[in-house]
């Protein structure tokens, strides 16, 4: 939590401290992370709800998980945003338990 500073002449009140230099550098080069794949198993969980991943991106997860099943390893969990492990735990931890299983 380096970027929740105080509030300069206070001790109640703080606030955000960003880097947006830093965050514009990394919009320009893109998700460099996401220019390689991983060729091992992967079980990917979505919330139905996330502003992030939709349905429509189940193909694009191909580029970096070639061996995915999109029909079988993604897993959209219902009544959930992006955060599905707080949001909806006993269903994260039962579709990871079952993925486990399998090793």
């Amino acid at each position: 939590m380096t970027n929740l500073v105080s509030k300069e002449g206070t001790n109640d009140n703080y606030v955000w401290r960003l880097n947006i230099d830093s965050i514009q550098e990394f919009q320009k080069q893109g998700h460099k992370e996401f220019r390689s794949a991983y060729d091992g198993p992967v079980c990917v969980k979505c919330g139905e709800r996330s502003e992030y991943v939709n349905q429509n991106d189940r193909a694009s997860f191909l580029q970096v998980f070639p061996k995915l099943d999109i029909n079988k390893d993604i897993h959209f969990v219902a009544v959930a945003g992006h955060w599905v492990q707080v949001e909806k735990p006993r269903e994260f931890i039962k579709l990871t338990s079952q993925y486990l299983s399998q090793f």
